[in-house]
């Protein structure tokens, strides 16, 4: 690859990087007031997926650090889209699932994308 070939393809891929973060950031907007961005979905997305998932295990499925999770874990405890549980078996384990309002958002966000892609 010559040096004007790699530069175009190093400006073509910031400005792709630069637009999936803008994505991710951008404000999703439910029934009864919440907002969330598209990190948050698919945060939301695992747990509702994963019976009483753990917090590492989010991690390691969104490529996270322990504390990303545990922030983004505290911010939609906060709104009340998911709750934490202790694990009986181990007493630093912590589980999450999704609340009653938090399976609402799920839902709503699934039946978008459901005809996302159908022409």
């Amino acid at each position: 690859m010559n040096r004007d070939n790699l530069k175009s393809f190093m400006d073509d891929f910031y400005s792709i990087s630069n637009k999936m973060n803008q994505i991710r950031n951008k404000p999703v907007k439910f029934k009864g007031n919440i907002t969330v961005n598209s990190l948050d979905l698919f945060f939301q997305d695992v747990v509702g997926k994963n019976k009483e998932v753990k917090m590492y295990e989010i991690g390691a499925i969104l490529g996270l650090t322990k504390g990303a999770v545990s922030q983004m874990a505290v911010k939609l405890e906060k709104k009340g889209l998911i709750k934490k549980t202790k694990s009986k078996d181990n007493a630093r384990g912590i589980y999450l699932e999704l609340t009653a309002e938090g399976q609402r958002i799920d839902k709503e966000q699934q039946k978008k994308l459901s005809g996302f892609g159908e022409v």
